[in-house]
């Protein structure tokens, strides 16, 4: 199947997910990220039952559970809500939408910090786009 992709087209598309899951992984705090690392390593272990198959990395296998969240965002929230908004910088969890489809949503870390900032929708930020304090 893949013979019928364009390699330009498949090697876009890798880059794309690479630079998606490493935004994600960045908007996590240090503790968060150990404990997926662990989590996902455990599992791939886990789950690992042919010995003659090399294994992979801890970061490769790092980059593929958070590509597998990603992908199903309605089955991993806390992994797929950790994307940052392009209007406040702050992830997608604290994120309500408006009572109805012409009212702006609101920011939970913006209305604390000042009420009347609050009212926008999430937006993605782009990807690639690294919190502020993050390395």
């Amino acid at each position: 199947m893949t013979s019928d992709i364009p390699e330009p087209l498949l090697a876009y598309l890798a880059d794309r997910r690479a630079s998606v899951v490493d935004a994600t992984l960045a908007c996590l705090t240090d503790r968060e990220r150990r404990l997926i690392r662990e989590v996902a390593v455990m599992a791939y272990v886990q789950g690992q039952r042919h010995p003659t198959e090399q294994s992979q990395t801890d970061g490769a296998i790092l980059a593929q559970v958070v590509g597998a969240c990603l992908a199903a965002p309605d089955l991993y929230p806390v992994i797929s809500g950790v994307q940052l908004c392009a209007e406040c910088d702050h992830p997608k969890y604290a994120h309500r939408d408006g009572d109805d489809p012409v009212t702006p949503g609101t920011c939970a870390v913006c209305e604390a910090d000042d009420p009347d900032e609050a009212h926008h929708d999430y937006h993605d930020a782009a990807p690639g786009a690294v919190p502020p304090g993050a390395s």
